[in-house]
């Protein structure tokens, strides 16, 4: 499952990565809040903020330390997503059903950063898929799908040894 899509080098730009700041997670926000589908709006996490990115504008930005959680909620054909600061609940955006998996992946490595890690979550998933169609074609090594099995299991081991529910991630 992909959790970084890529930006164009505007969308870069409207980010304004500060030093040593990176993009952990990009996701497609394809729906707008009145119920339009669109292309080019995004999530934007990196290891110091969250950005909303829509049709070329950036419309929030916070810092992780000012955000108590984000989490998403799913609704029919679609799903939301939130940021909790405080009291204040902020509704940033809408996307469409087959989102909804990449967004709680987004919400629990906002947990991981904001407990100061800096391990990134990923989709086994994805990789295993990728392991196996490499596995099919002949130019596959051996080797190869040895480092691609270790490294599957390092994945899983790793995102299965965090604990499951915490103050920052609301689990319904």
């Amino acid at each position: 499952m992909i959790l970084q899509y890529e930006l164009s080098e505007e969308n870069e730009k409207l980010c304004g990565l500060e030093n040593g700041e990176e993009i952990y997670y990009c996701l497609p926000l394809d729906i707008s809040l009145k119920g339009d589908y669109r292309s080019n709006s995004y999530t934007v996490m990196t290891n110091r903020r969250l950005l909303i990115l829509e049709e070329g504008k950036r419309t929030f930005a916070f810092r992780l330390e000012e955000c108590d959680s984000i989490h998403s909620e799913p609704q029919i054909a679609c799903g939301i997503l939130f940021v909790q600061k405080g009291e204040e609940q902020i509704l940033l955006g809408r996307f469409t059903a087959k989102h909804l998996t990449r967004y709680s992946y987004l919400s629990r490595g906002m947990v991981i950063l904001k407990r100061g890690r800096t391990e990134r979550v990923i989709s086994a998933t994805f990789f295993a898929c990728s392991s196996y169609v490499l596995l099919r074609t002949s130019c596959f090594s051996a080797t190869a799908f040895a480092l691609s099995a270790l490294f599957l299991y390092f994945a899983f081991t790793s995102c299965n040894s965090a604990p499951k529910r915490d103050k920052f991630l609301s689990i319904p």
